[in-house]
């Protein structure tokens, strides 16, 4: 498949951005979420907007969830107005979620999706090295001072049939989290 030449930049959701921009990022990326995932393993936008509003300051102190969200986006080559009528300057290819639990100091990757029209060509890779980067810059104010111990990746259990099919057939998604630990994540193991 081929894809535009026009460079893709990883923005963190919180990175200094106007509020419409930041709403636009990720409604945009939330829609792309919920076209991929069945309704009950997505959360809400509401939820992800409060966690995006935790401080690591608050994420300490308070025992909370900190979030941050990082999309991959690109200048729109042609002006589509969105489902609000805006005209955003920018294309959400793809994104990944990640939690940081601050008692444990451990990450979580909860969602990591890229557009079908732009896999295969390394986005996924860079969102979960940007999301490396972004529990690494929240760890320390959120975590005490203590350096991000683990980052989780999550898996049913290929051996247990489910009842409904999953998003990724569980073996595959396995041998990819397998894969990103020992080329993009360099997660400590112990």
């Amino acid at each position: 498949s081929t894809m535009s030449t026009t460079p893709i930049q990883y923005v963190s959701l919180r990175d200094p951005l106007s509020p419409e921009e930041r709403a636009h990022l990720l409604s945009a990326f939330h829609a792309l979420c919920s076209r991929t995932f069945p309704e009950e393993e997505l959360d809400l936008l509401s939820d992800w907007i409060l966690m995006l509003d935790v401080s690591p300051l608050e994420a300490l102190q308070e025992k909370a969830i900190c979030m941050d969200v990082v999309v991959a986006v690109r200048p729109r080559e042609r002006k589509e107005e969105d489902v609000v009528g805006l005209r955003p300057s920018l294309e959400v290819l793809g994104g990944v979620t990640v939690e940081l639990y601050p008692q444990s100091a451990c990450g979580l990757v909860a969602y990591v999706v890229v557009e079908r029209s732009a896999r295969g060509h390394g986005i996924g890779s860079c969102l979960l090295k940007a999301g490396q980067k972004a529990l690494d810059r929240l760890c320390k104010p959120a975590c005490g001072g203590r350096a991000l111990q683990y980052i989780l990746l999550e898996s049913h259990n290929p051996r247990i049939e489910l009842d409904e099919p999953d998003v990724m057939d569980p073996s595959t998604r396995l041998s990819y989290c397998r894969y990103q630990d020992k080329q993009n994540l360099k997660t400590k193991t112990k």
